[in-house]
């Protein structure tokens, strides 16, 4: 019975240590990744993002470039809206397009709205904190997921291929509750 106590316990110990070593790897490539995003000088994302809130989802296709502190998002669909290019300033909360100053339609007390999704999920891949990483299915293959988080308390998880770590889906999180989910289409 001894033995057998004491073979359990070694087992367990050594499936500890070996999952503590797998994410002190992935966790490796995540920031290597991360360094070689933050080391170019512009960034250009497109994906379809879905708002999430208790009463509807409401889905667009987006553009986000990055240019040092330059932000601009714009709009491929729905058709209603398409080709509004707008720039995006962190301070006043809204998006200005040739005059009209149209409101970010916030949904939920973080500040996160379907307009400011790729720069959210641009800053928080650049700057935001590791909490976790871990690999897990998605789709037809491997995924490395990585949870990041701001200094405002917004999370996200962001999917990518494990063998060319594209990014492929990203989820952002007000408290327990998905608020936005990014379809990635294109990141560079």
């Amino acid at each position: 019975m001894r033995r057998a106590f004491g073979l359990a316990l070694m087992i367990s110990l050594m499936l500890s240590f070996s999952a503590c070593g797998s994410a002190a790897k992935h966790e490796e490539v995540f920031e290597s990744w991360r360094s070689e995003f933050n080391a170019a000088e512009s960034h250009m994302a497109q994906a379809e993002v879905s708002a999430i809130s208790e009463e509807s989802e409401t889905v667009f296709l987006l553009r986000c470039e990055t240019k040092g502190e330059n932000v601009s998002v714009e709009v491929l669909e729905p058709q209603m809206i398409a080709r509004v290019k707008v720039n995006v300033s962190e301070e006043e909360g809204t998006l200005a397009y040739d005059g009209t100053v149209l409101t970010l339609g916030d949904i939920d007390e973080a500040g996160s709205s379907p307009m400011l999704a790729l720069p959210l999920m641009m800053e928080l891949i650049k700057e935001g904190h590791l909490e976790s990483v871990w690999t897990e299915t998605y789709e037809d293959g491997k995924a490395l997921v990585s949870e990041l988080e701001n200094g405002d308390g917004v999370r996200m998880q962001l999917w990518q291929d494990y063998e060319t770590m594209k990014p492929l889906f990203a989820a952002v999180r007000s408290g327990e509750r998905v608020e936005l989910k990014i379809h990635i289409q294109t990141i560079e």
